[in-house]
C-alpha cells in the first residue's frame, strides 16, 4: 500500500486522498492478481472482508492473547 493511503497523522479521517490511494492500488493489485492468473478483487473489498466481524478474523482478533498466553511478551 501506497503510505498516503494509510497515513493519517492522529486523525483517523478517510479523505479523497485516501481514496485516491486506495483506487491505485486496487488498479495495482488487480494487474498482479491477473498476472498471477488469480480472481481479481479490489483491496478495498478484501481488507474490508476481513475486518468485517470478529467471525471473520479467523481467530486474529485473539491472536494477542494467545501469544501472551505463551509466554511471549508483547508490548
Amino acid at each position: 500500500m501506497p503510505q498516503a493511503s494509510v497515513l493519517f497523522h492522529e486523525t483517523y479521517q478517510w479523505t479523497s486522498r485516501q481514496d485516491e490511494a486506495a483506487a491505485a492500488y486496487n488498479i495495482a493489485l488487480r494487474a498482479f492478481q491477473r498476472d498471477q492468473g488469480m480472481p481479481e478483487r479490489d483491496w478495498t473489498d478484501l481488507a474490508g472482508d476481513r475486518t468485517r466481524s470478529a467471525d471473520a478474523m479467523a481467530g486474529r482478533d485473539i491472536l494477542r492473547g494467545v501469544l501472551r498466553d505463551l509466554g511471549f511478551a508483547l508490548r
